[in-house]
């Protein structure tokens, strides 16, 4: 059986073990953590499940900016490059109308 992680699942892990430069694997005590994962889809900036005109009016509002500016928003500059610009803007126009169910 395969489950879905839909956005905010909390994932709660039982048992675990991580592996030390020898290889060798090492219990960890995980009997109280839980990890809180958030999904995120490219281009949805306001977290509906929808790449719509909303995420373009938030989008264009940074549009320019570099990391070094204030308002600069890191899930805008969709290639990484530290500006968001007209090579950001193509890869979400790419995604523009896309729906997650």
């Amino acid at each position: 059986m395969t489950n879905t992680l839909e956005a905010e699942t909390t994932l709660i892990v039982k048992t675990a073990s991580m592996a030390s430069l020898n290889r060798q694997q090492d219990p960890l005590d995980v009997s109280n953590a839980v990890i809180s994962i958030h999904i995120s889809y490219p281009g949805d900036f306001d977290g509906d499940r929808d790449v719509d005109f909303s995420d373009y009016l938030t989008f264009i509002s940074v549009f320019g900016l570099s990391s070094s500016d204030a308002n600069y928003d890191a899930r805008m500059d969709m290639n990484d490059d530290g500006i968001i610009n007209f090579a950001d803007f193509l890869i979400f126009a790419g995604v523009f109308g896309t729906t997650h169910s």
